[in-house]
C-alpha cells in the first residue's frame, strides 16, 4: 500500500485530488497497534477494485479488531456507496440488526 501511495504522491501527472489524498495518507501516523482494543462490533465495507484502500487493508484491520467483519463488493472501487448505495445500505442495516 505504501508503495502505491508513494507512486501516486510523486507522480506529477496524477489527478491532483488523488495526489493530495496519497500525500495525506503517507503523513498519517496510524494506530493499527490499537485495533485489538476496540470492543465494539465493526463493519468494514470495501470494493474489490478499490486502488486507494485495497481490500487487503480491510482484511488486516478485521484480523486485528476482535469484533470486525468485512463485506466486499465486486466491481466497485473507492467510495462504493456512491455507485451502489442500495447495496451498501442493505449491508449496514443488516449489520445493525444482527447481534
Amino acid at each position: 500500500m505504501k508503495d502505491k501511495l508513494q507512486s501516486v504522491a510523486s507522480n506529477p501527472d496524477a489527478d491532483n485530488v488523488l495526489r493530495k489524498y496519497a500525500e495525506a495518507n503517507l503523513e498519517w501516523n496510524g494506530t493499527y497497534e490499537r485495533l485489538p482494543e476496540i470492543q465494539n462490533r465493526m463493519l468494514l465495507l470495501v470494493g474489490e477494485e478499490d486502488v486507494l484502500t485495497p481490500p487487503e487493508i480491510s482484511t488486516i484491520i478485521a484480523e486485528q479488531a476482535p469484533n470486525a467483519q468485512v463485506t466486499r463488493f465486486k466491481t466497485v472501487g473507492h467510495c462504493g456507496e456512491i455507485y451502489i448505495p442500495e447495496e451498501y445500505a442493505k449491508e449496514i442495516l443488516d449489520f445493525l440488526a444482527s447481534e
